[in-house]
């Protein structure tokens, strides 16, 4: 399905039917003055979070997609950035709160390296991941703590040229889904098994304890940018339109 996705560069934010999912990147490399306008967007609390980081870099990439996120769901929503307010999930998932916490609109934000992206969907949860691809000395060691049996297996038939990108579509993949459910370390990764191929599309193949729940689910791999990959994950969607938008 990644083949077919273009990024589409908006004057606005476009009409979220159900069944569509928007999936907005957004460049975190932003001019210093801007880093003031978006400070006055976000909360005490987030402005906190954001002035803990020791590096200026983490610094200001927390400031700016944090920013956007508030400022794409306050026009999604028709309302002011700075009104925005959230809640956390027992598992530690954000969504809508105080007078907004009854809206259908579901969202989830990731970032790595210079660039964040935001799912955006209406009615069911949504899990977005982007990582940059970077070598990895001890990939395999990683893919031996993480990766479920069959995933393993997988990954020793890729070719030597496609290793790093095989293991990143099924990380991000994973985390995705993951972040999808909103359960973070509770759901062991190792107990569901996702395609890893980059020649064929992303598949969820495996849920443990339950033979038709990887049916229900939808992964699709996220063409970003040069040296990046992303993945998206929904649930329960009979028909999936994805719908890449720029912000930069």
């Amino acid at each position: 399905m990644s083949e077919a996705i273009a990024w589409e560069k908006l004057p606005g934010v476009p009409d979220l039917p159900t069944g569509q999912v928007h999936i907005w990147r957004i460049s975190l490399e932003q001019p210093t003055e801007s880093l003031s306008d978006c400070r006055r967007d976000l909360s005490a609390e987030e402005l906190d979070r954001a002035d803990r980081f020791h590096f200026e870099r983490d610094h200001r990439r927390h400031l700016i997609s944090h920013c956007w996120l508030r400022r794409l769901l306050g026009a999604y929503l028709g309302v002011p950035a700075s009104a925005i307010q959230f809640e956390i999930a027992a598992h530690g998932k954000p969504h809508l709160g105080g007078d907004l916490a009854g809206s259908d609109l579901k969202f989830n934000l990731a970032h790595s390296g210079e660039i964040a992206l935001l799912g955006v969907c209406r009615g069911v949860e949504v899990g977005v991941d982007i990582e940059k691809i970077r070598t990895m000395p001890d990939m395999m060691r990683v893919a031996a703590r993480f990766f479920s049996m069959q995933e393993q297996a997988q990954l020793a038939q890729i070719s030597q040229d496609l290793l790093t990108r095989a293991f990143f579509k099924c990380w991000t993949s994973k985390e995705a889904f993951i972040k999808n459910l909103g359960a973070g370390l509770y759901f062991p990764l190792d107990q569901f098994d996702v395609n890893l191929d980059p020649c064929q599309p992303a598949r969820l193949l495996r849920i443990a304890g339950d033979q038709r729940e990887a049916s229900r689910w939808q992964l699709v791999s996220l063409p970003v940018d040069e040296g990046y990959l992303g993945a998206l994950a929904v649930r329960d969607v009979a028909s999936l339109l994805v719908r890449c938008l720029v912000k930069t």
